[in-house]
């Protein structure tokens, strides 16, 4: 099985074929799918089957027409026809390929494959002639394949190898799981979470489940679930491959094709996965079940004459008719739906190429895709390698404002961490300014130079909860192994710079004014000051640190967004505001040598504040989904794990995509106290190319891991064990 997965993926990889996988019964094909195909020729092909006489009107129930994809003219492009084979029309002219054709419910859009490059597809929409091509899936890293509608057109399902990994020796593992993407707002939902093979995603008539092939038991089988992902269920339990799952347009029956009588045929079963018998015996290769929309036929593709032709047969294995002759491949058929679906007009005209990815004049979302450089992970301890091309834009920058969201995140502190390393490591900076008291800092700073003294009781005696997490105490654990390794320099000086009382965390203050009835000026007025005398402070601490330090030192400011957002504009303000931010006045010192690497997040759990009282305590909260509009909203249209956008190596292209990054945009700020009455709690409008010279993103974070407390005689000093990718422990 191993051997033919992995002549499988070779093929895939260098776009010798088709892809062999395809929604609603367009299941694995054959090699054969090239322009050059061979075959034995030493003996006589299967004499053609002839097309017998075809009823009159539209055979199946439908409009008559059948959509398939075909060589025939060079290329592979999409083409229609009557079910007789007749008035073959070409929807496209495209130098990609173009394949797994599928017909939306209402019949007016056609959801396809194109590829792009050798490694990469893509999903893409286009009306039923051929016109208005829209792009709806955006992750330009991975396949992305096989559509397949819900039947009310508010959503497609497709597969992905976007989870596949490097494993060891840079051998790249390949893993297919199901996805679904909304057709309104474009975001994206995972289906499946294995390390095999999940495709050919079907919808059941009613639009309760899914049904698909996997290939987690050891060999292919058909699976069902519902369409949130949950109960998965195999249904065929048979030791052949069974793939290419077909449901029947009334509920009751899944076309599928399995090889356990030697070839690939075509079988059927009940939707329970009973009775499973074949439907026709070819001496070919049988592929592609698609049901007409009466349910009374099958269409699919089959080398049976020697190259692939599409077929119908009726389901009782009777009246068989070869509708193509070309002596080139044709395939992936798809039957269109009745004209009683079509009038009902089910899929939403948001999919029309005037829909919201074009309410900005360009394809916004594909930008972000094409210029997002993945991360391949937000932990510590793996290989810091994809953090080059960020190494890259800091350059010789000796300040590195590194930003975050929140305290109440793991990902918002790891992926600092693993940034820090990557600049201790490989860029040579020695000196983390923290948002902690200069006492509190002079106690670390003299653990991580001495060892002496305890990590737990250090963050245990910090004035905000918050810092007392395994997520910073990772962080110390690693500063210090750093700084004890010999020959590793330079080493690793700590400092705070929070400033005095009466000056409290900003994502407080921000929540607290919210409840004042000061008016919209008065509010904005005190917020501003605030910021720019708590920024003034700020900045006066900063840079008498880095004079303490010596300005030949290489700095990281580890700090929230805001303190580096001078450029807000609040909902009522015509204009933006500006305010003294720590980012503004530290260029304005160092003349534009610090680097500010921002941090954002699209969904998720965190640890948060349940009110705004003096006795308030820590909680997990989910997190307010983004805003549609925002730059969250549209990341999250990437469906990448994580990723930064290099602001500072494309923000001078002046290209609309990147004046989008100069306007006032809607996007998270700080987050630390739970507000339910307030689900945009948190989310400004922002000018993201005037803040950061970078910004990652983290679709999906977790609450942070706050440490329990220690008793006297369980803290001592212990120097901390670490591997050699820097995990550390204690």
């Amino acid at each position: 099985m191993r051997q033919v997965i992995g002549s499988f993926i070779t093929i895939l990889m260098l776009g010798l074929c088709v892809v062999s996988l395809t929604a609603c019964g367009q299941g694995p094909a054959a090699s054969g799918e090239t322009t050059d195909q061979s075959f034995d020729r030493s003996t006589s092909p299967p004499t053609s089957i002839p097309a017998t006489d075809v009823p009159s009107g539209p055979l199946g129930g439908g409009t008559g027409l059948i959509l398939f994809s075909s060589y025939r003219d060079g290329e592979s492009e999409i083409y229609s026809m009557y079910v007789d084979g007749s008035d073959v029309s070409r929807l496209t002219n495209d130098d990609a390929r173009l394949n797994q054709p599928v017909w939306s419910p209402d019949g007016n859009q056609i959801a396809f494959v194109r590829r792009r490059g050798v490694e990469y597809r893509g999903i893409y929409v286009m009306k039923a002639d051929g016109s208005g091509r829209v792009r709806v899936m955006t992750n330009y890293q991975s396949l992305d394949i096989e559509p397949a509608w819900s039947p009310d057109g508010s959503k497609i399902a497709f597969t992905s190898s976007r989870d596949s990994y490097y494993g060891s020796g840079d051998e790249k593992v390949t893993v297919l799981n199901i996805y679904m993407v909304d057709t309104i707002t474009l975001q994206q939902m995972q289906l499946t979470d294995t390390q095999a093979w999940d495709s050919s995603p079907c919808w059941s008539p009613d639009g309760e489940r899914i049904v698909f092939q996997s290939s987690r038991d050891g060999n292919n089988e058909i699976y069902i679930m519902v369409a949130d992902g949950s109960g998965q269920a195999n249904l065929t339990r048979n030791a052949a491959s069974d793939v290419s799952p077909a449901w029947s347009p009334d509920g009751s029956k899944i076309a599928f094709v399995s090889d356990r009588d030697g070839d690939e045929d075509i079988f059927i079963m009940d939707a329970d996965g009973l009775n499973q018998t074949k439907l026709v015996d070819l001496s070919g290769e049988d592929k592609s079940p698609a049901w007409s929309p009466d349910g009374q036929y099958i269409a699919f593709h089959s080398d049976e004459d020697g190259d692939f032709e599409i077929f119908v047969v009726k389901i009782d294995g009777t009246e068989l008719m070869q509708l193509t002759d070309h002596h080139d491949f044709d395939g992936f058929p798809s039957w269109q739906p009745s004209p009683s679906v079509l009038a009902a007009g089910s899929v939403p005209a948001e999919l029309d190429p005037t829909n919201i990815r074009q309410m900005l004049d360009f394809n916004l979302m594909d930008w972000l895709s094409a210029n997002a450089v993945p991360m391949t992970t937000t932990e510590p301890g793996h290989s810091l390698g994809d953090l080059a091309p960020l190494g890259e834009l800091i350059g010789d920058a000796h300040v590195v404002n590194l930003g975050g969201l929140t305290f109440g995140t793991n990902e918002s502190f790891t992926i600092r961490h693993r940034i820090l390393q990557y600049l201790v490591t490989e860029l040579g900076f020695d000196t983390l300014v923290f948002e902690v008291s200069q006492d509190d800092a002079v106690q670390i700073n003299h653990y991580l130079q001495t060892g002496e003294g305890n990590p737990h009781q250090l963050l245990a005696e910090l004035d905000d909860p918050r810092w007392n997490t395994q997520e910073m105490l990772d962080l110390l654990l690693w500063m210090r192994f750093h700084n004890r390794q010999p020959g590793n320099a330079p080493t690793i000086r700590f400092y705070g710079f929070e400033v005095d009382a009466p000056f409290l965390p900003m994502d407080l203050v921000m929540a607290n004014l919210m409840y004042f009835d000061l008016g919209e000026t008065g509010r904005r007025e005190l917020v501003y000051d605030y910021l720019g005398e708590r920024s003034s402070q700020v900045v006066e601490n900063v840079d008498r640190l880095l004079a303490q330090a010596g300005y030949n030192g290489k700095f990281i400011l580890w700090e929230y967004n805001y303190d580096f957002a001078g450029a807000i504009q609040a909902d009522y303000l015509v204009n933006t505001a500006f305010h003294p931010s720590v980012g503004s006045m530290l260029s304005e010192i160092y003349e534009e040598d610090p680097f500010t690497i921002g941090f954002a997040f699209g969904r998720g759990r965190m640890t948060a504040f349940d009110s705004l009282l003096e006795d308030r305590t820590l909680t997990t909260v989910q997190v307010s989904p983004a805003p549609s509009g925002s730059f969250e909203w549209f990341a999250r249209s990437t469906a990448l794990s994580v990723f930064f956008i290099p602001i500072r190596q494309i923000i001078d292209e002046e290209t609309p995509q990147t004046l989008w990054l100069d306007q006032p945009l809607l996007s998270r700020l700080s987050v630390g106290v739970y507000q339910p009455d307030d689900p945009n709690s948190g989310f400004h409008r922002i000018r993201l190319a005037r803040v950061y010279d970078a910004l990652v993103y983290v679709d999906q974070v977790s609450p942070i891991q706050l440490l329990t407390p220690y008793s006297e005689s369980e803290i001592e000093s212990v120097e901390p064990f670490c591997s050699d990718t820097g995990v550390c422990t204690q």
